[in-house]
């Protein structure tokens, strides 16, 4: 079955006013839509300006699973058995959002012919430094569904004052679903039972500055991604 590639850029598209924008990246065959990939970046006055980017795919097809690869991203979303099922990633960012080229791989291992790589473009942090000051945090999540969807796990970097010249440096990653998490972030990894939260702290007289990375996210049961983070370095 032969796919297609349909590209848009939609400024003004999504609520929160002017500053959204959306990248819209769809691959299609003769029986419809099969894989529709957005990207969007959103600007948001949180005293300093940070942006949160998210990219949400969504499996139209009903007889397989899909697995998706998309740069550094990767998962796995449900058949649409019942209807198109989505799974979104958020992480935010305090650099000037860029555009990048965007290869989605994707498999669908329960349907002959429907395996490829469609390209276009998405939203990533930008190259630039921003240094970690008290009060600075920066979030990523898994969602089940759309951005309002369920959120299944969240990793947090967060910088706050401890003296006049110390800082302290708080690592979390939560799982808010029902099954025990393995996972591997900044320079992190363990397990965490449902409805728990791993939780570290380091302390630091120094400020270090904001690294793009990904956090590895294992929920067991073949229900395996990788998701973009950014986070504050670790003080040396």
């Amino acid at each position: 079955m032969i796919a297609t590639l349909i590209l848009g850029l939609t400024i003004g598209a999504t609520p929160g006013g002017p500053d959204d924008m959306t990248l819209v990246n769809s691959s299609s065959s003769s029986d419809g839509p099969e894989i529709v990939l957005k990207s969007n970046q959103r600007a948001v006055d949180g005293g300093r300006w940070y942006y949160v980017l998210t990219d949400s795919i969504t499996n139209h097809v009903a007889g397989s699973k899909l697995h998706f690869k998309n740069g550094e991203a990767q998962g796995i979303v449900p058949a649409a058995t019942s209807g198109p099922m989505t799974v979104t990633m958020v992480n935010t960012t305090y650099r000037i959002p860029r555009q990048s080229f965007a290869q989605l791989d994707h498999r669908f291992p329960d349907s002959d012919g429907h395996d490829g790589t469609t390209m276009g473009n998405g939203w990533v942090a930008g190259k630039g430094r921003y240094p970690a000051y008290a009060g600075g945090r920066l979030e990523a999540k898994l969602i089940e569904g759309d951005e309002k969807g369920k959120v299944l796990a969240r990793c947090t970097s967060e910088v706050s004052r401890d003296a006049p010249n110390g800082y302290v440096y708080a690592y979390s990653v939560e799982n808010l679903s029902d099954k025990p998490l393995k996972f591997k972030w900044a320079g992190l990894e363990g397990t965490v039972e449902p409805k728990k939260t791993f939780a570290k702290k380091e302390s630091a007289t120094k400020l270090s500055e904001e690294e793009s990375g990904t956090a590895s996210l294992d929920f067991g049961g073949g229900r395996e991604f990788v998701v973009r983070t950014n986070f504050w370095t670790k003080p040396r």
